[in-house]
């Protein structure tokens, strides 16, 4: 007897989580299945568990299907593997006259496009996708209220919108951020808590900011916001030096991130000052027409800077220094893209300047997103996302596979990307980015004993998919399709709930978090994160 078996090309549990998984196997005559003392089957490997196919339909003809449905854990990327020959299972399969079929082996087709993904629990923040236990919901708030899960920001946020418009939302409300240059989704943005220290963002007409060799015409054009509240600077007409100066007073030896808002009206040329980035010949010089930034001669001060294009002409233009002075936030009016030195002045015509907005001073290693202020210093609360471990959550066995994106800049702290815990350090395991040693982990502590660090890698990169999967004694890793060193000695920590970006170190943009309730195999860690 010989049976021909075909296949479907594709199965995405994702888009249909209860949907079985049919195959059909073609007999050279029709025939009976009996049933009464089990089903027959078909075994399919599945991300090296095994399954089975079990018989649902066709007996009295040729075609017989067979139909496996997808468990929680279930994920193979590279395709099911079928097997022969049929297992009756105690059943039975005869031809119309009753005669047993006993030739039952054949020959398997090719599967590998027949692929299964099907997590216990998916947050696709790119695409308002998210599942838990099968069920999907169409937005986060949703899907928080049916996990029991919490999303917290005590503190008003921006934004920028799929048109690269800066955006604010209220208190508690999650940011889908895009990039204001490419307009492509980031993913939920999750940041540390961060203060604006620099007052009167908005208005740098106000006393404030110190003027030398330039005037400010309040409220000149719309802003990054859409609001007409941008400032426009004028440099004079002396051979001077022309620039604006924020009050603040910095601390030496302290991390601090300056950025603002520009955009060209005559003098395309901005340099950065104040820190000791002059005396140190390192101050950055933004060009707002062409979108690139001139660095000086050393890395003392300025460790980075960075110009990002947005709609109508503007930038944000960044600079991160390590102050080796107390003098706060210079904006500079210069005539060329090259390092203009200490107290740069040339001579203005009068006319000239640029557009400015959003200024903000904030400490640490990094920008993060835009804080108005007023009168005062602003705090921008941390973000938090948590979910209680549940029915998607096995204790004994799981994996988490994370697409993030972040950036940070070096420093002593350790930003998660997904965590879960006891509420205490004694009992988790999390992926992290290690920035003192550049490289990504996945570790764990259990009764406060280190349980592996058994993902590390050395490159930094600023987007990466990372999975990971625990059993007893059986644990592992991938970054960017490259699979760890297997960890023999861990020990599954009992948790109590997952949290995305908890930590300080980075801003970070979480694209997609699953978690599978069963130890994923290494192949297919390796298969998630390419």
């Amino acid at each position: 007897m010989v049976f021909l078996a075909t296949f479907p090309l594709f199965f995405s549990p994702l888009t249909a989580l209860s949907a079985p998984l049919s195959f059909t196997v073609n007999m050279s005559e029709s025939v009976t299945v009996g049933t009464g003392g089990g089903t027959p089957r078909i075994a399919v490997d599945v991300g090296g568990v095994t399954r089975y196919a079990s018989y649902a339909s066709g007996s009295g003809g040729s075609a017989l299907t067979f139909t496996y449905t997808p468990q929680e854990g279930d994920v193979d990327l590279d395709g099911v593997t079928v097997s022969s020959p049929l297992d009756l299972n105690g059943g039975t399969v005869t031809d119309l006259n009753g005669n047993a079929i006993t030739n039952l082996t054949f020959t398997p087709p090719n599967t590998t496009n027949v692929k299964v993904d099907y997590p216990s629990l998916s947050m696709d923040f790119i695409n308002s996708d998210y599942i838990l236990s099968g069920t999907h919901y169409a937005t986060l708030p949703s899907f928080l209220t049916a996990a029991g899960g919490t999303y917290a920001r005590n503190s008003l946020g921006t934004y920028f919108d799929s048109s690269g418009n800066l955006q604010t939302v209220s208190n508690n409300v999650p940011r889908f951020d895009y990039d204001p240059t490419t307009h492509l989704a980031k993913g939920i943005l999750i940041e540390e808590q961060r203060t604006n220290s620099t007052k009167y963002s908005e208005q740098m007409n106000n006393a404030w900011w110190t003027k030398a060799g330039l005037t400010v015409t309040a409220d000149a054009v719309a802003a990054p916001d859409g609001t007409m509240t941008a400032d426009r600077i004028i440099e004079s007409a002396a051979n001077a030096q022309h620039y604006i100066f924020d009050g603040n007073s910095l601390t030496v030896s302290t991390a601090y991130s300056l950025n603002v808002f520009l955009k060209d009206n005559g003098r395309r040329y901005i340099q950065f000052a104040g820190a000791g980035l002059q005396a140190a010949n390192e101050a950055p010089v933004f060009d707002l027409q062409t979108g690139t930034v001139s660095l000086g001669a050393t890395n003392t001060v300025l460790k980075s800077a960075s110009i990002t294009a947005l709609p109508n002409g503007w930038y944000r233009c960044a600079a991160n220094v390590v102050a080796s002075g107390t003098a706060g936030f210079y904006i500079y009016l210069v005539n060329s893209s090259t390092y203009h030195g200490t107290n740069p002045s040339y001579l203005g015509d009068g006319s000239s300047g640029a557009y400015i907005w959003g200024a903000q001073l904030e400490q640490g290693r990094f920008s993060t997103s835009y804080i108005q202020t007023t009168n005062a210093a602003v705090t921008r609360q941390a973000d938090d996302l948590r979910v209680p471990t549940g029915a998607w959550y096995n204790q004994n066995s799981g994996a988490f596979y994370e697409y993030v994106t972040w950036y940070s800049a070096g420093g002593t702290t350790y930003p998660m990307f997904w965590r879960v815990d006891d509420t205490t350090n004694n009992n988790r395991w999390n992926a992290f980015y290690n920035l003192t040693g550049s490289s990504r982990g996945v570790d764990g502590y259990n009764t406060s004993a280190l349980q592996g660090g058994f993902s590390h890698a050395s490159a930094v990169s600023e987007s990466g998919k990372i999975a990971a999967a625990q059993a007893l004694n059986n644990a592992n890793a991938a970054y960017d399709g490259v699979l760890k060193t297997l960890d023999t000695s861990w020990a599954p920590p009992t948790v109590t709930r997952l949290i995305l970006g908890q930590g300080v170190g980075a801003v970070r943009w979480s694209r997609q978090l699953k978690y599978y309730p069963a130890r994923v195999a290494d192949t297919q860690l390796q298969l998630l994160t390419q």
